[in-house]
């Protein structure tokens, strides 16, 4: 018997314990003992003994060999003793014999984990080629399943017309085709994919995982470790520069600070650490976050009015309204000369010595000026402009005849209104009145005036007179004569086909190419960055819901507002001023396109507050909201770089 082999059967004969002759049929419970190369007599566990037939074979019975067949190593054979009993039969003892395979005498095979290495020289006879690669058998395929192949420069060429047992209909592959994860990354050639092969809009929001977006508008990102609200710890940052990342934007992108942008104003390499400002809503956690790009500002406009251009280079002219935020503290006077003084009294007058005024032979314009009721005029030479003011009194025979020069007063010397009804007498008004319509229209008929219009229609047929005394009735009867009275004008219902009815469009046929619209089964990291050509993903691939979630921290749709407040119910943000510093930006209806500075939110109303006042009143209007930075480096005016003392006052003219 073969070591290690535990399914055989020996077979014994069952016969009377008495006689030794009469064989025992229907025997139960045997007792076995077993010893293996003059080992100790040891009972058999549990030993499987069967009677083959007690009518054809009476007394024959088998016993399974499933215990302590394994020879001891460095022995080829050993031998086993069985010793079988049962009440009423007499006693039985079996030997076998248990041997190890020996392939050649002599020799030995090497076996691991139950497979013998082997050294194949020859196929069907035919000796077998060295391997290019040491250990791996060279086959020349020339058949597939018994039809002779067809090959192309070593490639077999492959007419593929089932897909995991489905047909496909005329070779087309459709989304049931492909199994799930058999397209990977390395089915696709570089470039394979590329602008033409993704349909315009293919690529939404819902197509750009959250990592596509990171890598479009972010310079860095990652998780900080720990914080406050003003500084962000990221041990993973390993820029070594102090302040590399100052003048950047802060994008929180998780937890309660998702949305809130702030303005980098240092970084510690030693600590790893980011300050910003202005201070967030809750301090910094385990956060995400992104690094976005910003720059020094060149200050073109103030509150939408055009800067004007420095006088000095890089220092910006400014008309100080308040001083500390004081409207009543005086500001100092500067002299245009050095050293010279103005003498103010203790009220607060600025005195004037008349003989040092600038030019004082030069006329003085003392426009709202009041000479006192004491002071005496000599002459004046020239015209006088106007008198506006009461002339007190002129003493008799002041204004003489001889006052007046020859034609002083014409029309132009009398101001329009000056002769006004009050200035004509009663008389005056009749006399003109009754010159004017005892005025024999007939010598008055130009055309187009009154006097053609009402005068003589003898004179002339156009008159309102002839008009209404001859041609009228004539008029009126030319046109009756003409009119015709349309069809079922006054029936109760307006005839058929006088109000068309709906314009049916005639249906048509529209032909599009088939698309591909549902790819099922993609396994992961299919589509890499090397899969998609340069420049594939272009504007018209972005829908409108992609850019949206590209350039914006949210957006939604407004339920109502006013010029300077948005509310939208949708908004679930829980910290006061959450968007403060943020940009509004309305994408629809009369303000789209405005954008505006968020200067405050009220998670209980969701009201966001924005400033300047856009054009028309907030409806249901769709919006985004931008990052932006409460805090404005501005390093240039008007192209110029500013100056400054370092302390954040930038110098005055």
């Amino acid at each position: 018997m073969q070591s290690g082999i535990t399914d055989q059967y020996i077979y014994f004969v069952a016969v009377d314990s008495t006689d030794y002759v009469t064989r025992k049929t229907g025997l139960t419970a045997f007792t076995v003992y077993r010893s293996r190369n003059n080992g100790a007599a040891t009972a058999y566990t549990s030993p499987t003994i069967a009677e083959v037939s007690a009518a054809n074979m009476p007394g024959v019975y088998t016993l399974l060999l499933d215990e302590d067949m394994t020879i001891d190593a460095g022995d080829d054979s050993q031998e086993i003793c069985y010793h079988i009993t049962c009440a009423t039969m007499a006693p039985i003892t079996r030997t076998i014999e248990l041997y190890r395979p020996i392939v050649t005498a002599g020799s030995t095979i090497t076996v691991a984990n139950g497979a013998a290495d082997a050294d194949i020289e020859r196929i069907q006879g035919t000796v077998v080629n060295t391997p290019s690669v040491a250990g791996v058998l060279e086959v020349d395929v020339t058949h597939f399943n018994g039809t002779a192949g067809t090959f192309s420069a070593g490639r077999p060429e492959v007419n593929t017309t089932h897909a995991a047992g489905t047909a496909w209909g005329s070779g087309a592959i459709t989304a049931a085709s492909i199994a799930t994860g058999a397209i990977t990354n390395a089915k696709f050639a570089a470039g394979a994919i590329d602008a033409a092969a993704i349909a315009t809009d293919a690529i939404g929001a819902a197509e750009l995982a959250a990592d596509a977006l990171t890598e479009i508008r972010s310079l860095a990102s990652g998780t900080s470790d720990s914080g406050t609200t003003t500084t962000m710890v990221d041990a993973a940052r390993t820029e070594a520069d102090t302040d590399y990342w100052k003048g950047s934007i802060i994008v929180f992108t998780s937890g309660n600070l998702l949305g809130q942008a702030r303005l980098i104003t240092g970084f510690t390499p030693g600590t790893d650490t980011i300050t910003y400002a202005p201070a967030t809503t809750q301090a910094a956690g385990t956060h995400t976050y992104e690094i976005w790009p910003n720059s020094a500002v060149d200050v073109q406009q103030w509150l939408q009015t055009t800067v004007s251009t420095p006088t000095v280079a890089g220092v910006p002219n400014v008309n100080c309204k308040t001083w500390n935020d004081l409207t009543t503290v005086a500001l100092p006077l500067v002299p245009t000369t050095a050293g010279r003084t103005l003498d103010v009294s203790t009220t607060g007058e600025a005195g004037i010595d008349w003989a040092n005024i600038g030019s004082p032979t030069t006329a003085q314009n003392l426009s709202a000026t009041n000479i006192d009721v004491d002071q005496v005029v000599a002459s004046v030479s020239g015209a006088v402009g106007s008198v506006t003011g009461a002339v007190g009194s002129i003493s008799a025979g002041g204004i003489a005849a001889a006052s007046f020069a020859a034609g002083a007063i014409d029309a132009a010397a009398i101001a329009t209104g000056a002769i006004d009804a009050d200035a004509l007498a009663a008389d005056a008004s009749a006399e003109i009145a009754d010159a004017v319509w005892d005025e024999d229209a007939t010598a008055h008929q130009t055309q187009g005036t009154f006097g053609q219009a009402i005068g003589d229609p003898g004179a002339d047929s156009d008159t309102i007179w002839a008009l209404a005394n001859t041609n009228l009735d004539a008029a009126i009867s030319s046109r009756m004569a003409s009119y015709t009275q349309p069809s079922g004008f006054l029936a109760a219902t307006f005839p058929a086909g006088t109000i068309a009815n709906t314009t049916n469009i005639t249906a048509g046929t529209i032909t599009t190419s088939t698309n591909v619209t549902t790819v099922n089964g993609l396994a992961a990291n299919v589509i890499t960055a090397a899969s998609i050509a340069t420049d594939a993903i272009d504007a018209d691939a972005l829908a409108a819901d992609a850019v949206t979630e590209i350039r914006s921290l949210v957006s939604g749709t407004a339920d109502s507002g006013t010029t300077t407040t948005m509310v939208d119910a949708a908004r679930t943000e829980a910290d006061t001023d959450y968007w403060k510093g943020a940009l509004i930006v309305f994408t629809s209806g009369s303000i789209s396109g405005q954008v505006r500075l968020i200067t405050a939110f009220t998670p209980g109303s969701d009201t966001i507050t924005f400033t300047p006042a856009t054009t028309q009143a907030v409806g249901t209007n769709t919006y985004e909201i931008w990052p932006n930075s409460a805090k404005v480096d501005v390093q240039y005016v008007n192209n110029v770089l500013v100056n400054g003392d370092g302390s954040g006052t930038p110098w005055g003219p």
